[in-house]
């Protein structure tokens, strides 16, 4: 009868645990860390579109803002296009917006010659690897994109692949911020 008992016990021990186990292990499935930032990215509301002027070489510089609200800071890793179609990404930068001699603040829109036309924030341009986002922080990712020769080039997601300080692991954020590049925006937008 003893034995029965002790092994009841162990059993209920045994499920406890195992029961703790498995929520250990959904929690870190989830990204579930208490308090830890999340990368705040564009939800899908917005698109922007770049004619193509004639004769102008690609790439176009467009900018993802992204920003870091929780407590923690994150460290980007990479960023890549996610669905899209015809259209090729050469370089991605990490850019911190700049501040204007009448307070406003200067991100990356849309740029063709982002160097000519915004040395100043052009110049503070970083590796999107390795680059840290403070907690309360904001960054343009700017992505130079280029058609593959089709009319018109399109992508609909963006991945950011980052860490928050003291994960051992990577997270994904995917931004919904749809951009086109194309020679006649007005056109897409009547088409849509």
């Amino acid at each position: 009868m003893t034995t029965v008992l002790a092994y009841r016990s162990l059993m209920k021990q045994g499920k406890l645990i195992r029961i703790l186990e498995c929520v250990t292990v959904a929690l870190v499935l989830a990204g579930c860390t208490g308090g830890a930032a999340v990368l705040a990215v564009p939800d899908g509301t917005n698109a922007v579109c770049a004619g193509v002027l004639p004769g102008k070489a690609e790439p176009y510089w467009f900018g993802i803002p992204v920003s870091n609200p929780g407590q923690s800071p994150i460290t980007l890793k990479d960023v890549r296009l996610g669905e899209h179609d015809h259209i090729m990404m050469s370089d991605a930068f990490a850019v911190p917006a700049v501040q204007l001699d009448d307070g406003t603040m200067l991100g990356v829109g849309v740029m063709r010659a982002p160097a000519e036309e915004s040395p100043e924030l052009w110049s503070g341009r970083q590796s999107v690897a390795g680059y840290v986002i403070a907690p309360g922080a904001d960054v343009h990712l700017a992505l130079g994109l280029s058609r593959d020769g089709a009319e018109t080039g399109r992508v609909h997601s963006q991945t950011i692949t980052y860490r928050v300080d003291g994960e051992l692991y990577d997270r994904n954020a995917t931004s919904g911020l749809k951009m086109a590049l194309t020679s006649d925006c007005q056109t897409l937008e009547e088409d849509k």
